[in-house]
């Protein structure tokens, strides 16, 4: 059971890195990236305990996890709407630069 809590303990720990990097106002994905390889390889682990150990299912510890890992998606997936907004304004930029540029 030690190890189970262990693991929570540090799933939340990295939860906590990564909110703290996709809050930031210019998020890197050099910063991200590795926090979240570490977190799918933390999970890996998590969920052999679990098969293990299903009552753990119940515990308020994964049911944090499940929350945060949740509010992760969201932040990601609004930060890559906004990544494609921005490079969509960035192409449209280019295409009039390329337009301006033949008729000048």
């Amino acid at each position: 059971m030690d190890s189970w809590h262990d693991k929570v303990e540090i799933l939340e720990d990295l939860d906590h890195k990564i909110e703290h990097v996709l809050s930031e106002s210019e998020t890197q994905q050099s910063d991200l990236i590795p926090l979240i390889n570490k977190r799918e390889r933390l999970l890996q682990k998590v969920t052999t305990i679990l098969r293990q150990l299903p009552q753990l299912y119940q515990s308020t510890a994964w049911e944090q996890a499940l929350a945060r890992t949740k509010g992760i998606v969201e932040k990601m997936e609004s930060q890559t709407a906004i990544l494609r907004l921005q490079t969509q304004k960035v192409q449209h930029g280019n295409q009039s630069l390329k337009q301006y540029q033949r008729f000048r």
